[in-house]
């Protein structure tokens, strides 16, 4: 009983993320110079929480834990693009968006979610920190997991 696939439903999680500032920050950090003033942070902050409120004001927090919950904590597409949502109308602690949504919670008295929660984190594996620089360094010099580029083992 997994989440449907919905290609319109993942790509409208991405717009709204987006909407959040989401994804936009990796990699993003100047090269040169002091970087962003602290009235620029602020301005940022302001905007990012103005986002978060509205979309969470228009259903968007009660959304992801609904799907969250309907995921019963198997693996999907739509659970990762949810969790992905729900992560950027709460990044940088947006006490309001987690107030509404612990509410949320209370009101529905509902513990799929947490429950779905549960089984996402057991089914997670742990990053193996060495294997994983090893591969990375691997790339970096060409080498693919089967030996050097172009050679079968």
């Amino acid at each position: 009983d997994e989440l449907p696939e919905d290609e319109l439903y993942m790509a409208y999680c991405d717009i709204m993320a987006k909407s959040c500032g989401g994804g936009e920050e990796e990699g993003g950090e100047e090269e040169e110079g002091e970087g962003p003033s602290l009235a620029e942070q602020e301005i940022e902050n302001m905007k990012l929480e103005f986002n978060q409120g509205r979309l969470a004001e228009r259903g968007v927090a009660e959304m992801v834990l609904n799907n969250v919950t309907a995921g019963q904590g198997q693996a999907s597409d739509m659970l990762e693009k949810t969790l992905g949502l729900g992560i950027s109308i709460l990044e940088g602690g947006n006490l309001d968006v987690q107030t509404q949504m612990l509410e949320i919670l209370k009101d529905k008295k509902e513990s799929g979610f947490f429950t779905s929660i549960a089984g996402l984190l057991a089914s997670a594996s742990v990053l193996d920190l060495d294997a994983f620089e090893r591969n990375t360094k691997a790339e970096g010099l060409g080498v693919g997991p089967d030996g050097p580029a172009g050679e079968k083992n």
